[in-house]
């Protein structure tokens, strides 16, 4: 029986914005999965376990089962038929032996191949608490310590059953920190008495997601050498970040916001007359209006550091003390500030903006 549940879907239109999606991927292709129990193992140790279907006594074959994509080139694809091995009929049901590590073996890593494969949990011979099992899959968006999250976007969730009826009751839950904890996503359910199952099998599991990546990357093929299984955004507007969510170095005049369909955000240049490379964001900058961007306007907060040429200040537009910017000087000039030609013996060591008149120490005047 084919499920499929479409869990979310939050593909919004751009009007005026170029806002930015990585295209959808299948993200639980190969990926880490486990199962709390599995036919034919126990405890880690393969044991020989019989199950029998509630369907009648025909052999199960996928031919009948699965669908199939014409496209073999595709990771997806499901081209590889098989037959259960030592299949037998008793008492008027198809029945057949499991066991790890044989040919007969149905483990967790079955869900996420993309072939005819399956996982198959242990028949309730073994007991009614195996009427319970937990399904677990990692992304594999692993953070690096210094980013709180990874995240994808999950469009839909697609599941497959294999040689059994589909589960009367279960629960799809999420973890968003790494699987310390889970909570319920999506519960589905018909009636009780669909509950009870001789087993449960399913064949696939296939998740489609995007890169979460805030609007600023339109593709998401970024490998990490740390983390070669963890997908990146390439990212534009200025941004960095694996989920484009901060602004690059020396682009951080406005603080960072993600683009959307109503708010078309680039990261822009700090404005420091070409004296640093670097600079922040400061939010006390912003609200008393002292850094002048890029257009001649005293709009965001970024703050020049490590300014050269002997300037100083927020956009590296004041002079040292010691030094001035004579009349007629940008701060656009290859040197702007000039050292200041005073006696130490008569004057301090600053001079006058413009003029470069010393100024007299006390008891010294003209």
């Amino acid at each position: 029986m084919l499920l499929r549940v479409l869990l979310s879907a939050a593909l919004v239109a751009a009007v005026g914005a170029q806002v930015l999606r990585p295209s959808l991927l299948t993200i639980s292709h190969r990926k880490p999965i486990r199962a709390s129990s599995t036919c034919g193992e126990h405890n880690g140790q393969p044991i020989n376990e019989v199950y029998c279907s509630l369907t009648g006594s025909t052999q199960y074959s996928p031919l009948n089962e699965y669908s199939y994509q014409e496209d073999t080139s595709s990771p997806m694809a499901f081209s590889e038929l098989r037959l259960e091995r030592e299949a037998f009929v008793q008492g008027g049901h198809g029945c057949g032996h499991c066991m790890a590590g044989t040919v007969n073996a149905h483990p967790a890593e079955n869900m996420v191949d993309g072939n005819t494969s399956w996982w198959q949990s242990p028949p309730l011979s073994r007991g009614m608490e195996f009427n319970h099992v937990n399904i677990t899959i990692d992304l594999e968006q692993v953070p690096k310590p210094e980013i709180c999250l990874q995240e994808f976007h999950v469009a839909y969730v697609w599941i497959q059953m294999a040689n059994s009826q589909k589960p009367g009751t279960w629960i799809l839950e999420r973890s968003t920190d790494y699987g310390k904890t889970f909570q319920p996503w999506y519960f589905f359910a018909e009636t009780p008495a669909e509950c009870m199952r001789y087993f449960y099998s399913i064949k696939e599991i296939l998740m489609g997601g995007r890169c979460v990546c805030n609007g600023h990357a339109g593709t998401c093929d970024i490998l990490d050498p740390k983390r070669p299984r963890a997908l990146l955004c390439r990212c534009e507007h200025n941004t960095c970040g694996d989920m484009c969510e901060r602004c690059c170095p020396g682009f951080e005049q406005k603080k960072w916001q993600a683009t959307t369909a109503h708010n078309n955000f680039t990261c822009e240049p700090c404005n420091c007359f070409g004296r640093s490379d670097e600079c922040i964001y400061d939010e006390d900058v912003f609200v008393n209006r002292l850094s002048l961007d890029i257009h001649g306007n005293y709009e965001g907060g970024g703050r020049c550091l490590n300014c050269r040429d002997h300037t100083e200040g927020v956009n590296c537009n004041k002079c040292v003390f010691g030094y001035y910017r004579p009349a007629g000087v940008t701060w656009n000039d290859t040197m702007p500030c000039r050292p200041c030609s005073c006696d130490p013996s008569k004057h301090t060591e600053d001079c006058e903006e413009e003029t470069g008149k010393c100024y007299c120490q006390p008891r010294f005047e003209g």
